[in-house]
């Protein structure tokens, strides 16, 4: 990756199909390199706010999957995120569901708390 984004391609280049960059799959599709990752991208200044096909940041692809999976890597990575200067914290899913509205649904104190204590 460190080689494509010197060559000049773009760190939030979009997947036809699904409207996601780098920092959106990273986040969606988790794993052990997650945070590797998503560190890196940030550090090319890739855009932490992109909307997706779906309507999703990277943030609420976070959450989401914090949520799903009480993980330690997955919190780091909404803490990460929520102490991005450029995070907006404001967007909303088509459904209306901002990422700290989707950790109050989930009564997740600990998510919550990433979002206030920023």
């Amino acid at each position: 990756m460190d080689s494509l984004l010197k060559a000049g391609h773009p760190v939030d280049a979009v997947n036809a199909s699904d409207g996601m960059t780098p920092l959106h799959l990273a986040m969606a599709q988790f794993g052990y390199w997650a945070l590797e990752c998503m560190t890196f991208l940030m550090n090319f200044d890739a855009d932490v706010n992109a909307l997706d096909g779906r309507g999703w940041t990277p943030l609420h692809y976070a959450v989401d999957g914090a949520i799903k999976d009480e993980d330690e890597l997955r919190m780091r990575a909404v803490q990460k995120l929520t102490r991005s200067p450029a995070s907006d914290f404001s967007i909303e899913t088509p459904e209306g569901k901002t990422a700290l509205q989707m950790a109050r649904d989930a009564q997740r104190q600990d998510l919550i708390d990433c979002f206030t204590l920023t």
